[in-house]
């Protein structure tokens, strides 16, 4: 009888091994700014103003601005929008955090997207601008197209922000 179960847990566990769906993913991006923090930090702070150095943004509308739980509409130049939640202001630390509230697999691929954006002092009147993101691609099977798998997510993040925060580099810099 144990050997009967033994074998029955030896072909098992395998297949449970490989029955999960997508795994956590994060992206980090950073630029380095010529501009102090505190500059940096007054164009980047409000929640809504992703419309005016993300290229990649061309409307954000929120229903109140800058409180916790705040609803913001981000109309993507791609097509389509998201729509996010203001989790945190932190002035202090100079930092956005937001969620995604509903997804939209057709303006960006994924189910679920957490982010914050930062920026640091990084000496000599410098700073350091961070974008990170942890998210579960919108594919749910173990097999996805090409086009949805986790490194096309990823890609497709890095392609919606490398751009706004080069944006936001040059506008600090001028």
């Amino acid at each position: 009888m144990r050997l009967t179960w033994l074998l029955v847990l030896l072909l098992i566990l395998p297949g449970l091994a490989t029955a999960h769906g997508p795994s956590r993913q994060s992206l980090k991006l950073e630029v380095s700014i010529d501009a102090d923090a505190e500059k940096v930090w007054a164009l980047m702070k409000d929640f809504c103003s992703i419309a005016d150095w993300n290229p990649g943004v061309t409307a954000c509308d929120a229903d109140t601005p800058d409180q916790k739980g705040t609803i913001r509409t981000v109309t993507l130049a791609a097509g389509g929008t998201l729509e996010e939640k203001l989790n945190k202001v932190a002035p202090e630390t100079m930092r956005v955090q937001y969620t995604l509230v509903k997804s939209n697999s057709d303006a960006l691929p994924v189910r679920t997207l957490g982010s914050i954006l930062t920026v640091k002092p990084a000496g000599d009147g410098a700073s350091t601008l961070e974008y990170k993101a942890a998210f579960y691609r919108a594919f749910p099977g173990m097999a996805p197209p090409p086009e949805l798998n986790d490194e096309a997510c990823a890609q497709a993040l890095r392609n919606l922000y490398e751009p706004g925060l080069n944006s936001l580099k040059q506008a600090a810099e001028q």
